[in-house]
């Protein structure tokens, strides 16, 4: 599977269905065309988020694009910002998708909700003694050469998760769930 052909085509696929709701707009009304982006389109930012997380910056910055324009095309709002609309909506965007799902795939792993020879290949940072630099709950991922384990769902999943509990100290108690 080579990602970048992977990206085009869910591209492809997601101008498709951006060109069939062009065309049919006035047919829909909202709620139909609310329910034909949640059933229709979402899906390929959750299910491929794992694909998605190792194609480019710029076939993510496309998705994000086309999943802009169903918004606007939905509200029929090409004025507010994109983020009210994503609010009214109850969408959240391709990126930060990406991101949660990435966090739950984390999550799994350290909940141990994971086939073990994936568990194997991460140790909690507690189990390092001698990398003092990070706190306890935090993970320990071994330095890779090459780009294709850097750019890996787990790479940057663990960076999020991370980065994610780093975030988690600077919150004040009361927000800290």
């Amino acid at each position: 599977l080579k990602m970048n052909e992977h990206g085009e085509y869910i591209t492809k696929n997601l101008e498709k269905k951006l060109g069939f709701f062009w065309r049919n707009q006035n047919k829909l009304n909202k709620s139909s065309k609310i329910t034909y982006l949640k059933a229709l389109v979402i899906p390929h930012f959750d299910i491929c988020s794992s694909i998605l997380l190792m194609c480019d910056k710029g076939k993510i910055d496309k998705f994000e694009s086309i999943l802009k324009k169903f918004v606007r095309l939905i509200m029929c709002d090409k004025i507010t910002p994109i983020h009210e609309l994503y609010k009214k909506l109850n969408v959240v965007s391709v990126k930060n998708r990406i991101r949660i799902n990435s966090l739950k795939t984390i999550d799994k792993l350290m909940k141990n909700n994971v086939p073990s020879d994936i568990k194997s290949k991460f140790y909690p940072n507690s189990r390092w003694r001698s990398l003092l630099l990070r706190s306890a709950n935090l993970l320990y991922v071994p330095n890779y050469s090459n780009m294709a384990a850097r750019k890996s769902l787990f790479m940057y999943g663990i960076d999020h998760y991370n980065k994610f509990l780093e975030y988690k100290k600077k919150l004040p108690a009361s927000n800290v769930n």
